[in-house]
């Protein structure tokens, strides 16, 4: 009878029907007290639901009336593990158990895991292998052996484990974790991501699985759909910092700069004292130039933790986006003190002394920041951003072949440009076969670069060029180019490609032979004549000017102009001014409309080509429409900031990039006055000249 009640008790326990279980085992104890099963399966039944005390009492009490049970023993050895006891006593119980059965597998895994979790590898290893002697497809115990091999900086032969383990049993979540964070650390990102997505699968509600999930998104560039990753985490825990935290980061990474600031708001009140959290929260101020808020984050991180580099960096960095440098390089300094190695701190230094000496003409200043170029890169030699910011430097000082060679790391940045499963051009003959070119960056940009196209065509076949949707109607019949597209098309075939800033290199361009001959653009005859018709009843000196470029470039505060810098123009005699500015910067016409006078030629870039024609002079921020016009080869004045982009040099008043631009450069940081002054009197003296011409 007690033996059919024993049974049943065991197989309600297998069921899950705990309850039932513990009550036919009392049942059997009365009968016979003695009972050294009833015993044992108590004892599961207490550790099942974290009784472990308890379990502890009825598996020792099974073991004195049955001491030559294995099974009680191993059993008791996790027991008294999970109880926290002393690891002695569950190594005596694992030891007593494999005295018993040499063979008993269960218990050369557990002492196993109790050696490598003691940091004991050797012992570890030789235990689990005498399980995987007994059983080959043992997952847990490949896994164990994995983590060894792991411990010990033998990472392939732990993979090895880990995929053995897998290959067992497909859903054996810990090599999952195991092997993805280990072909992360590897940076085999796409292959992590398979691995923590089959956690996801199995464990939909696994927020870790998620945030690891969108960092893996992040390393691989997928920002966007990183974003819904960590969404997904906060959404599973949302009293967790470190989600919060990371959808704030992405938020800031993607622009989305207010619901990053209330994301990295929400991790704070959880975590007031959070020093990643206020630094987090003071570079999504700082990108909103919302510079005294950001300040007030870095410095409480500051007071939290006076010696901590990052923050020291972080607003050393805040000091240079504001253009403070003696404050910029005081605080980078003092982060590099504490952390000699950190090669963020040495290319913001890098990039501070830069910016002070281009503001003040300081050739020595530019030798130091080279200097903490290269100081960056022996720390982290593989870092695309400091390569790129020394090919900057490389270029603005007419160092052109090193700066394009450095600048070609732009392509291994985590925002390089697009990516296409057909080999990069390296300048070789493409006879036969199709080359994609391709823009990259700004507007401006596609129309300098653009010129190269007709010495591509020289090496070849077929040459597309992919450019942004609103230079297509101007780049019509732009020599070189057999295939115009834009953003909304859908590309054909192709055999290579190149980005466009990718062409100087190739062509081995220095400051000796820039292909400076234009023009190069040519609008419609027909339009231009439209044009010509058009704005022929007004007389004077023709002026078109642009004082604004994209607000969302980086370092457009310091690159756009104040329109009403222009109005000491209208002072000039016989002048008369034409607005060429689209889209930003044009609310500020509703302020002067009225007294100067300003025609508003609101055109698009074709349309605007075709109308600077019958223009007389161009002058302009350093924006798209400067390029235009210097394409064009229309003459155009540009208005150049004390610390200038690398195309324009350092001090040159012309550029060989365009033969009829004359460059005006700012004498003091954010001080146009002096540059409006020079451009009056050489708008006075270019009168004065065409006068003495008509005479």
């Amino acid at each position: 009878m007690s033996s059919a009640l024993l049974d049943k008790a065991l197989g309600d326990f297998l069921s899950g029907r705990i309850q039932e279980a513990a009550e036919l085992c009392a049942e059997i104890l009365k009968a016979d007290p003695c009972c050294a099963e009833s015993l044992h399966l108590l004892g599961l039944i207490a550790s099942q639901t974290r009784q472990f005390e308890v379990a502890a009492h009825f598996v020792e009490k099974a073991i004195h009336y049955a001491p030559a049970m294995p099974g009680y023993f191993n059993d008791l050895g996790i027991i008294r593990r999970k109880l926290g006891q002393p690891d002695e006593q569950s190594l005596a119980c694992y030891q007593e158990a494999l005295r018993l059965d040499p063979d008993f597998i269960e218990a050369h895994h557990n002492l196993a895991n109790l050696w490598r979790e003691r940091g004991d590898l050797d012992r570890a290893i030789a235990g689990y292998e005498q399980v995987l002697r007994r059983s080959e497809e043992h997952v847990p115990a490949r896994y164990g052996l994995g983590l060894c091999w792991q411990s010990v900086d033998c990472e392939e032969r732990a993979e090895q484990e880990f995929l053995a383990a897998l290959s067992i049993n497909p859903d054996y979540l810990p090599a999952h974790r195991s092997l993805g964070n280990l072909l992360r650390k590897h940076k085999q990102f796409e292959a992590a991501l398979v691995h923590f997505r089959r956690v996801m699968d199995m464990e939909p509600c696994n927020g870790e699985a998620c945030s690891i999930s969108g960092a893996l998104l992040v390393d691989l560039d997928r920002d966007a759909e990183a974003e819904c990753y960590f969404r997904q985490a906060v959404t599973l825990n949302p009293e967790s910092v470190e989600a919060l935290m990371d959808l704030g980061k992405i938020l800031r990474t993607l622009g989305k700069l207010t619901e990053a600031i209330e994301c990295l708001y929400q991790a704070l009140r959880l975590s007031p004292d959070s020093i990643a959290g206020l630094n987090e929260l003071g570079i999504a101020f700082s990108h909103q130039d919302k510079y005294s808020e950001a300040l007030d984050c870095f410095q409480r991180a500051l007071q939290l933790s006076p010696a901590r580099a990052e923050t020291l960096c972080n607003l050393g960095n805040l000091f240079l986006r504001m253009r403070c440098f003696p404050d910029a390089i005081d605080h980078l300094r003092r982060a590099l003190v504490l952390k000699p190695d950190f090669s963020m701190a040495w290319n913001n230094l890098a990039g501070t002394l830069q910016g002070a000496a281009l503001a003040s003409g300081d050739e020595d200043g530019l030798d130091e920041a080279e200097q903490c170029y290269r100081r960056a890169l022996e720390s982290e030699p593989d870092a695309p951003d400091v390569h790129v910011n020394l090919a900057l430097l490389c270029l603005v000082r007419g160092r052109l072949d090193e700066g394009w060679r450095e600048y070609s790391w732009r392509l291994k940045a985590k925002k390089s440009p697009r990516r296409f499963s057909r080999p990069l051009w390296q300048g070789e003959s493409f006879v036969g076969r199709t080359l994609l070119l391709h823009a990259e960056q700004g507007m401006g940009d596609t129309i300098q670069f653009v010129r190269f196209a007709s010495k591509v065509k020289q090496r070849g076949g077929v040459v597309m060029l992919l450019c942004q949707k609103a230079l297509k109607p101007l780049l019509i019949g732009c020599a070189g180019i057999d295939v115009l597209l834009d953003e909304d098309q859908v590309l054909p075939g192709f055999d290579v490609h190149a980005p466009l800033l990718s062409l100087p290199e190739i062509f081995g361009v220095t400051l000796a032979n820039i292909p400076g001959e234009t023009p190069y653009l040519f609008p419609d005859p027909d339009r231009v004549a439209y044009w010509k018709s058009r704005l022929a009843g007004y007389q004077g000196l023709k002026v078109g000017i642009v004082w604004q470029g994209n607000a969302g470039h980086s370092g457009d505060r310091w690159r756009s102009i104040p329109l009403a810098c222009f109005e000491s123009l209208l002072h000039i005699p016989d002048i008369r001014l034409f607005s060429l500015q689209t889209g930003f910067g044009q609310e500020q016409i509703a302020k002067v409309a009225e007294n100067w006078g300003l025609i508003e030629l609101d055109l698009p870039f074709a349309e605007k080509a075709a109308a600077m024609i019958s223009l007389d002079l161009i002058i302009s921020c350093d924006t798209a429409v400067a390029h235009l016009a210097g394409a064009l080869g229309r003459p155009v004045w540009v208005a150049i900031p004390a610390i200038p982009d690398w195309r324009w040099l350092t001090a040159r008043q012309d550029t060989l990039w365009y033969s009829t631009m004359r460059l005006f450069r700012q004498s003091k940081l954010e001080q146009w006055s002096g540059v409006f002054e020079n451009i009056a009197n050489a708008i006075i003296e270019l009168q004065a000249c065409e006068y003495r011409a008509e005479r």
